[in-house]
């Protein structure tokens, strides 16, 4: 990992730029999850959906856009092996890392999103 440099220290390298990394990181995440959700005739996108209705079913569009959505018999099917997918990926990612690492690489992770947050981003 690249050396950390003050701020305003010249020119930012991508590699010491946070927007940079969590794009990077997102990216290898979303394509391994679609790896993964591709065997399941799902992407993404509509496993973002299928998670908030799996949790309560028959959401308004306006709670996630105006019209309201079901889950098909397949999509209740699948929702196991998806939610396993998103757990190996998540294990992947933190393959190499103790318990201490891992709370406090989630917890640095909520930090720079509460800061964004706050800013109104």
């Amino acid at each position: 990992m690249a050396s950390p440099r003050p701020p305003g220290s010249g020119r930012l390298r991508a590699a010491d730029s946070v927007g940079y990394q969590a794009h990077v990181l997102a990216r290898l995440f979303r394509n391994h999850m679609n790896d993964h959700l591709r065997g399941l005739g799902m992407s993404v996108g509509q496993f973002a959906i299928l998670r908030a209705l799996w949790e309560q079913d028959g959401l308004s569009l306006k709670e996630i856009a105006e019209v309201n959505f079901f889950l098909t018999a397949s999509a209740k099917a699948n929702r196991d092996a998806a939610i396993a997918g998103t757990v190996e990926v998540n294990e992947r990612a933190f393959r190499g890392f103790d318990e201490t690492e891992r709370e406090a690489a989630m917890k640095l992770m909520e930090r720079l999103e509460d800061n964004l947050r706050e800013d109104g981003a």
